[in-house]
């Protein structure tokens, strides 16, 4: 923290944590009351800057969080109370953890001396006791931490805020027993407004050496058949348009991952599609012909390459925050520490400064991601339902997506302009995620359109949360997209009817149009149960 317009408080632990997360602008707190009160929360709902957004269940109050940083790039906070809330937040913040999502998750533990167990014995029947809190969250996060005593508090949150952002994104789990909280102390702080955000990652990273910048734009630039993957890290990084300001400069085709559809925008004449897409059709795909491609904020991941069918040539370039992530899966000629903004500035600023002539040799016509490797290899309902809500949502609508069902479809079909408006857990695809991730988007841009889609497995997982959408006056806009599967399943437009809201079934897909437009324009959820179509 700044020493400089530091004001000494006496204040109490609870209301030092609400200070703190003051401090470092946090506006926003998804959480859920526990298994006992929360002193925390009680700051918190005091304070004039944050807002309380509560949920029905822990997890949801996770994927709130998680959903509001996907849609703003900004830390999500959680504030949970027990032990019981804290493990039932593991699967949220596991997929925030596997995506790099910056999340901040805070659980208020009991006091280490609860008088509610008279004896170690009555402690240790309590099954919660039994579970090795460090182990379980250290292996789903960046950083965990248990404040063991008042001294700790201020520093520990700080240091937090700095983990979060510090390399690749990711989320942290701090534990505060009550106890810690109690009684008040003497704090400096600095003046509200004073702390600024952490430093763009390039402050922590900026380790690219002016050769090795050299030798990666001449590779590029001398590549008769150059190609540039861009993963979530360029989405992170904030450097969309530096990576098309490169991919121009080369005339090289951008492929995107799940994590970053959008960092280039569909309909842009150099934007590839999908990686995936060119394992289906490597005959005709662009990156399957490169001669020399670029990764940049991208692990090449197994999933990204589906398990490594996807071809690259030796001359490949890898460009990550994460030294780790660097070689780990593909053999690199160059691999370079630094984060993709900076990368990208300090390439095109060499290409500038030495003239470099490009050899570009492409004589195909790059023309949007349906002319450059994707597939034909779904037809009927799935693409008529994606072309039909592109068609109704505006550009910077955000769609929140959960079920394998719907994420792939939408993934290879749904056109998008702009990054952080296709929201999905990438690669866990954890269930129940769409419509609680909707809400924290929703939270986060007010004056969007908002819409959760998902398959009706996925929906009974989340029904629930259409409560906080009632309570809370939430207009977002439930798809709930029919599957083969037979089994017995809920009647949406019933149970959607049973929160007070406004549910409808669309019988055919030519109905699909004229309902959308119309709950789009609703002033609360809507739920639009579409069966399987095609």
């Amino acid at each position: 923290m700044q020493h400089l317009g530091r004001r000494k408080l006496v204040i109490t632990g609870d209301d030092l944590v609400a200070e703190l997360l003051e401090l470092y602008r946090v506006r926003i707190v998804f959480g859920l009351t526990g298994d006992h009160d929360s002193n925390i929360l009680d700051a918190v709902k005091k304070s004039n800057k944050i807002q309380y957004f509560s949920a029905q269940s822990a997890q949801a109050a996770v994927f709130m969080a998680d959903g509001y940083a996907r849609a703003t790039g900004n830390i999500g906070v959680c504030l949970l109370s027990g032990e019981y809330a804290a493990v039932s937040a593991v699967p949220g913040i596991a997929s925030s953890n596997a995506d790099n999502i910056p999340l901040l998750v805070l659980t208020e533990q009991m006091r280490a001396d609860d008088p509610s167990f008279k004896s170690p014995m009555e402690r240790h029947r309590d099954p919660i006791n039994h579970v090795d809190s460090q182990k379980l969250f250290e292996a789903v996060t960046k950083w965990h931490w248990r404040v063991e005593n008042r001294e700790e508090i201020r520093h520990t949150i700080g240091q937090a805020f700095e983990i979060i952002e510090h390399g690749s994104p990711g989320p942290v789990h701090l534990e505060i027993p009550s106890d810690v909280l109690e009684g008040e102390s003497t704090e400096f702080l600095p003046s509200r407004g004073s702390i600024s955000q952490s430093a763009p990652l390039a402050a922590y990273f900026n380790m690219l050496t002016s050769h090795l910048t050299t030798l990666v734009a001449e590779m590029m630039t001398h590549a008769k058949y150059p190609a540039i993957i861009a993963g979530g890290g360029v989405v992170s990084a904030r450097a969309g348009t530096e990576l098309i300001q490169l991919a121009e400069i080369l005339n090289a085709p951008v492929y995107t991952t799940p994590m970053s559809k959008g960092v280039i925008p569909s309909a842009h004449p150099l934007a590839a599609g999908l990686v995936g897409a060119a394992i289906d059709n490597p005959a005709s795909s662009v990156i399957c012909q490169a001669n020399a491609v670029m990764a940049i904020g991208c692990g090449l991941s197994r999933r990204t390459t589906r398990d490594g069918q996807l071809r690259l040539p030796r001359d490949l370039v890898q460009i990550d925050i994460e030294e780790k992530a660097i070689g780990r899966n593909y053999p690199v000629r160059i691999g370079m520490v630094a984060d993709a903004k900076t990368a990208l500035r300090q390439i095109i600023e060499v290409i500038d400064e030495e003239s470099l002539e490009t050899h570009n040799e492409w004589e195909i016509s790059i023309t949007g991601s349906g002319a450059v490797g994707a597939t034909e290899n779904s037809q009927g309902a799935n693409r008529q339902i994606a072309a039909i809500l592109r068609a109704s949502l505006n550009e910077e609508a955000i769609l929140a997506v959960s079920g394998d069902y719907p994420i792939e479809f939408l993934i290879d079909h749904f056109e998008v302009s702009t990054p952080r408006t296709l929201l999905h857990s990438c690669d866990l695809r954890t269930a129940g995620y769409a419509l609680p991730c909707a809400i924290g988007a929703k939270v986060a841009h007010q004056d969007r359109q908002i819409v959760a889609v998902t398959d009706r497995e996925e929906f009974s997982l989340m029904a629930s949360e259409l409560t906080t959408a009632a309570q809370k006056g939430i207009n977002v806009t439930v798809l709930v997209v029919g599957t083969r599967q037979r089994s017995p399943q809920p009647d949406v437009k019933k149970l959607s009817e049973s929160f007070g809201l406004h549910g409808v079934r669309v019988e055919t897909i030519a109905k699909l149009r004229p309902t959308l437009d119309s709950v789009l324009h609703y002033s609360e959820t809507s739920v639009v149960d579409v069966p399987l179509l095609d």
